[in-house]
């Protein structure tokens, strides 16, 4: 897990972490978090033992521990790793390892979101491998990433000089197979639409409908593939086998 990179200088304040403080969880976010993990079936959360890569401000870490999980992460930002470890949250460095904090097949889940796409090729199979030791059999990875088979993609994964690698659908299910993991998903971010105001309500529900309409044209005519992730970002779970 080891990842010595000067690009991250001062990527905190790039991304506005240090503008606010640690652990804070929007409803919208919340309400996201509740929808990603029931479809993923990481879901209900008391009880499970769960690891984060890469933490940023907190925020899952706040509203998985409100859940009721069992929480660890760990996170490259030496400032963002003291700021969990003053809100009292069990967290480590990235540049550790991780046999040190964590014991062979522990774990009931594994969460990334927006993590894997700044690994490069040699380090996400080394990432992944190494994760699958610690997921207990039946455990899931549930990751986020920029959609490699999308092309409007491209603001999110060119918009940080940090990212390493472009992951299309086809790619998932090459590097878990590499991996000794199963592919249970591979689709589209959960997109919750209730408990909003109106223009919220309106906005996201037209965006589904758009979607709705336009993807399957442009799967067909454009892509040939009718499984291709076509917005900006792309969940995928993995199953470690029984």
């Amino acid at each position: 897990m080891k990842m010595n990179d000067s690009a991250y200088g001062k990527y905190g304040d790039w991304k506005g972490w240090t503008e606010r403080g640690f652990g804070q969880c929007d409803s919208s976010t919340a309400r996201y978090f509740v929808a990603e993990l029931l479809s993923a079936g990481l879901w209900p959360l008391p009880g499970r033992r769960l690891l984060e890569l890469g933490f940023g401000n907190g925020e899952f870490a706040h509203w998985s521990t409100e859940q009721g999980a069992l929480y660890c992460g760990i996170e490259k930002l030496d400032e963002l790793v003291s700021a969990g470890h003053a809100a009292g949250y069990r967290v480590f460095s990235s540049e550790s390892d991780l046999e040190d904090h964590l014991g062979a097949s522990s774990l009931d889940g594994i969460v990334a979101f927006d993590v894997f796409e700044h690994l490069d090729v040699n380090q996400l199979h080394q990432t992944l491998g190494e994760l699958n030791t610690y997921l207990r059999p039946g455990g899931l990875i549930v990751g986020r990433v920029p959609s490699g088979d999308s092309p409007f993609a491209r603001a999110i994964q060119y918009g940080d000089i940090t990212h390493k690698s472009v992951l299309g659908s086809s790619a998932i299910h090459q590097v878990a197979a590499r991996c000794g993991l199963e592919v249970l998903q591979v689709r589209e971010p959960a997109f919750p639409i209730g408990r909003q105001g109106l223009m919220p309500l309106l906005r996201r529900g037209a965006v589904k409908v758009a979607r709705a309409v336009a993807f399957p044209v442009l799967r067909s005519i454009f892509l040939g593939n009718s499984r291709a992730v076509l917005t900006p970002n792309m969940v995928f779970v993995l199953r470690k086998p029984d």
